[in-house]
């Protein structure tokens, strides 16, 4: 493998990391964020499934 080959691979991989490193931290400070939004609308996801499930055993 060529010696330029090798450092173009590392520079490469060394920027995918960069960016999957901002999309992860980007991801985290939106789920702080949104962290009430989120386990509301988890709960009333819930909620919902259990109503429906109660409205099905009724006869």
């Amino acid at each position: 493998m060529p010696h330029d080959a090798i450092e173009m691979y590392k520079s490469e991989t060394a920027e995918v990391t960069w960016m999957y490193t901002l999309k992860w931290l980007a991801r985290q400070s939106t789920v702080h964020r949104y962290k009430n939004l989120i386990t509301q609308l988890l709960f009333n996801l819930t909620d919902q499934e259990s109503r429906n499930r109660n409205i099905q055993h009724v006869p």
